[in-house]
């Protein structure tokens, strides 16, 4: 065997994969056209951080550009003074977790 070449061959079926990414494009494209239907736009925190990632069309919805926000306190900076302390009660609220406990179906 010294000296001679080897060879690894190796097949894979992805076509299950690629159908599935193509479903997956196939939804984002869909809610992206009806969010702009119904000029509506999403942002969404990383917590702790307060990182925000905003929809281009929610900011300029608002007037501003994409590179102004970039964290919460950017937009909690447009919020008018006299709303910032119950918007900012309003968003705490969303943050905690309650812990429910429930029936099952079968009692």
């Amino acid at each position: 065997m010294e000296g001679e070449g080897r060879t690894l061959i190796s097949i894979r079926d992805t076509s299950e994969r690629r159908e599935r990414e193509e479903k997956i494009k196939t939804m984002q494209e869909m809610i992206q056209r009806a969010l702009s239907a119904g000029n509506i736009a999403w942002w969404e925190m990383e917590l702790p951080s307060k990182k925000v990632t905003f929809d281009d069309r929610k900011v300029t919805m608002l007037g501003y550009s994409p590179q102004q926000f970039t964290t919460y306190k950017d937009f909690e900076e447009i919020i008018h003074p006299q709303d910032r302390e119950k918007s900012s009660t309003r968003w705490e609220n969303t943050l905690l977790v309650t812990e429910i406990d429930t029936r099952s179906g079968t009692g």
